[in-house]
């Protein structure tokens, strides 16, 4: 069945009855009546809420109330035939959202205070998306914090070599921490950087990211996954995203492996956005138009020449743009 589409009118009607479910549930507190929950869990039109008091509640959703994800703070109305229905989210302070070129852009996440993008040097292909995600971090405003998992796996001189590359995002200003499930020094670091915060680890499947939710908070029942032998990709092992409380007031979103992260339909404004460094970079270029390629004057150009910008940025932001123009 295809997607409703909803004229402006009735966009406007649904998110004027938003409005008073949300300004009711404030003034209501008696069971029954409509309040606010959390949603922790999202399995299609089927959705698990958290209550205030922390007890988890089976709820539906009301229809053309749009796109929900976990993370997403709601008004629902409980009942006593185990039909909960949730009748309004509540306004968000931001929202995780990843691109398909097949079904479009997909709500992932919402009310977020950093992104963990989760690498490892397997499998093969799971640095190649680092810069996709912190392109995508910086155009959600969430804070993105880089983790090198599964430093195990290499010897001191295979890490020195990782962690050279790693200092170009160090220097552009990002956060860069390493990690193995051995180490319960390298936990103990990551669980200090989820205290008092909401957190969501992405990155391609196969990276340990369950793996690392299952030693950060080994109370939480967390399936994990092996690398297939065949293709060293990792097996999907989180099916649906998930929210976890955790120690010192930290709450973390398991959300499901991405083997692929296409870049929809952003226009080539909003892909150098995502560059930080591109970004005040070319604000300095001749031309407003100008596409970092070949033209004169380009601020871009000049800075690699002078060896004040690395290379590789650059040819990831042109890989980028290059893929979203052969989409057209």
């Amino acid at each position: 069945m295809s997607k409703r589409i909803l004229s402006d009118q009735q966009k406007r009607r649904i998110s004027k009855l938003q409005h008073r479910h949300r300004a009711q549930a404030a003034d209501r507190d008696q069971v029954g009546e409509g309040q606010e929950g959390l949603i922790v869990a999202h399995f299609g039109k089927n959705i698990d809420i958290e209550d205030h008091s922390g007890k988890i509640w089976h709820c539906f959703l009301r229809q053309n109330l749009g796109a929900i994800a976990v993370g997403d703070r709601v008004i629902w109305l409980p009942s006593d035939n185990d039909t909960n229905v949730i009748t309004a989210i509540m306004p968000r302070k931001n929202t995780l959202t990843r691109y398909n070129k097949f079904t479009g852009s997909k709500l992932i996440a919402s009310n977020i205070d950093q992104l963990f993008i989760v690498v490892a040097i397997e499998p093969p292909r799971a640095m190649n998306v680092l810069d996709r995600y912190l392109m995508l971090s910086e155009l959600q405003h969430i804070k993105p914090i880089i983790v090198y998992n599964k430093i195990d796996l290499l010897d001191q001189e295979e890490l020195a070599v990782q962690k050279d590359f790693l200092q170009l995002y160090q220097d552009i200003g990002y956060h860069v921490i390493y990690t193995s499930i051995t180490d319960p020094h390298t936990i103990q670091h990551l669980k200090l950087l989820l205290t008092d915060k909401t957190s969501v680890f992405v990155g391609l499947s196969g990276v340990g990211k369950s793996s690392l939710l299952k030693a950060i908070a080994p109370e939480n029942e967390v399936a994990i996954g092996e690398l297939s032998l065949k293709s060293r990709e990792g097996n999907h092992t989180t099916t649906t995203a998930r929210l976890y409380h955790l120690a010192n007031n930290a709450t973390l979103i398991d959300c499901p492996g991405i083997r692929e992260l296409a870049m929809g339909d952003l226009t080539r404004t909003q892909v150098i956005q995502g560059f930080k460094e591109l970004r005040d970079l070319a604000a300095d270029c001749q031309f407003r138009d100008c596409k970092h390629e070949c033209e004169t004057g380009c601020a871009i150009l000049t800075a690699i020449e002078s060896g004040k910008l690395a290379p590789d940025r650059l040819m990831s932001y042109q890989n980028i743009i290059t893929e979203i123009e052969n989409e057209v």
